[in-house]
Parts: structure tokens; sequence; C-alpha cells
């Protein structure tokens, strides 16, 4: 989309935080592409980029579950968010070597399972 033609000046650690920040306040509900530039990024970041694959799977995965449990976003765009967070849980869990990993691993399970993405007024 034309939006991102303006981002071309930042850093990719940047980038990733943008693109986090308009997922989760739905600044382009009508890109969902957006998820996959974000979750690409982060991937670009932990191969080439020098940061740790963790700390942005697991980052990734809260935001995606924040963001789908957000009564106040569209309920379509909450649905895109629940559909990908598999995809940074996924990464966690071949990443998930030591006792402290696999029980924030353990914790974000549980919080997907438990999470309520019902419709702020009532209504499908």
């Amino acid at each position: 989309m034309s939006q991102r033609r303006y981002f071309w000046h930042l850093s990719p650690l940047e980038k990733w935080r943008w693109a986090g920040l308009r997922i989760r306040l739905a600044l382009y509900p009508d890109d969902p592409q957006l998820v996959d530039e974000y979750l690409g990024v982060g991937r670009w970041l932990h191969l080439h980029g020098g940061h740790a694959a963790w700390p942005i799977a697991s980052e990734a995965a809260r935001l995606l579950m924040a963001t789908a449990a957000d009564p106040a976003l569209p309920m379509y765009w909450r649905s895109l968010c629940l559909d990908n967070v598999y995809r940074p849980l996924d990464q966690l869990a071949q990443l998930a070597r030591e006792d402290l990993q696999r029980l924030d691993l353990a914790q974000l399970r549980h919080r997907l399972a438990r999470l309520d993405v019902s419709p702020a007024d009532g209504t499908a």
C-alpha cells in the first residue's frame, strides 16, 4: 500500500516497531498484509539484524493477542490477529530450550486459550 513508501528511511527495528503500532491500533485495518510484514521484519531482525529470536517472537505473540482481545478494534482486524498468533507461538515452541522459556510459552498458550475475543456490543 501507499503508506509503506513513507517508511523507507527507518531502520528494520524501527519498521518492526512501527508495524506493530499500526497493528495494535488498527491504523490500516484495510491492509491485512501488515501482519505478514510485521512478522517478516521480525524474522529478518533475527536472521540478519543480530536480534535474539525469543524476544521478537514473544513480543509479536503478545501484540497479536492484545490486539485480538481489544473490543475497541474492528472485529475482522481482531480475527486476523487471532488467526496469525500461531506463527510466533510456533516459533517460540521451536526455540524453547530452557525452563523459563518453556514456562513463558506455557503462559502465552494459557493466555491464548482464555482470550476473550467477543465483540464489544455482544453481536458477532
